[in-house]
Order: C-alpha cells, then sequence, then structure tokens
C-alpha cells in the first residue's frame, strides 16, 4: 500500500476528484484513494471474477457510493471525466495508451503510472527509487 499512496500523493489527489484505475486487478488503488483521499473512483476492469471480487469488496468497506468498478476494455471506453488516471500495465499497454490519453483527457488531468513511461509524454514529476512518472495533460 505504501506505493499506492505515494502514487496518489504524487498526482496531489483531492477529495471529489474523479480517478480512473486502468486495469483495476484487486482494487487497491481505488479503495485507498476513495477511503483515504476522498476521490470519486472507477476502476476499469476485464476479467469478470476480479470485478465482481472488488464490487463484494466496495459493499463489504461500505464505498459503494465512492467506487465504481466497470466491466470492459479500457482502450474502448471514454476517459475524459478523469481527474486523475493511473496504471500499472504493460509497457506495449502504456504505449498504445499514450496516444488515447492525449486525445481525451482534459487540461490539468493528470496520469501516474507504475513503472512505464509514456511514449510522446514529458513527465511532471518522476519517482526514479520507485520508478513512478506523473504527467499532466
Amino acid at each position: 500500500m505504501r506505493l499506492v499512496r505515494k502514487m496518489l500523493k504524487m498526482a496531489d489527489l483531492k477529495p471529489g476528484e474523479v480517478l480512473v484505475d486502468l486495469g483495476a486487478g484487486d482494487g487497491r488503488i481505488v479503495f485507498c484513494a476513495a477511503k483515504e483521499f476522498g476521490a470519486e473512483c472507477i476502476g476499469i476492469e476485464i476479467d469478470p471474477l476480479r470485478l465482481q471480487l472488488c464490487k463484494t469488496r466496495a459493499a463489504a468497506l461500505g464505498l459503494e457510493d465512492k467506487v465504481s468498478m466497470v466491466w470492459g476494455n479500457f482502450f474502448e471506453l471514454d476517459l475524459s471525466a478523469a481527474d486523475v488516471v493511473t496504471f500499472y500495465l504493460s509497457q506495449a499497454a502504456a504505449d498504445k495508451l499514450a496516444s488515447k490519453l492525449k486525445s481525451e483527457l482534459r487540461p490539468g488531468a493528470r496520469v501516474v503510472s507504475n513503472r512505464r513511461p509514456l511514449p510522446g509524454w514529458e513527465p511532471s514529476r518522476v519517482d526514479r527509487l520507485d520508478r513512478l512518472y506523473m504527467y499532466t495533460a
């Protein structure tokens, strides 16, 4: 969780902002962002089992009003509502994602990547120790 908190602090996530986590997995980013930072969170997950586990966990944590889990391929979904986008994906996925983010995110939106630089983007901040990259649209 240390790394998750570091990513969210790097993004300067504020209460009420919309965070979208691409490939939400077990939901650790969206749950931390909702609970500790007061963000409105959307986790996008293509694996139906992980999606259902996250929905169940959101209910158990009482975060259903702050966390929405969406089944689907994030390459096919509109990301324009995001204030902050987070991801920990392959470099091939990050390469493909770079142009989508550039075309869909509004000015001032932040992107925090765990270990994967976005080609064609200049990072606003870099944490070399943990290989975190923050970008501003």
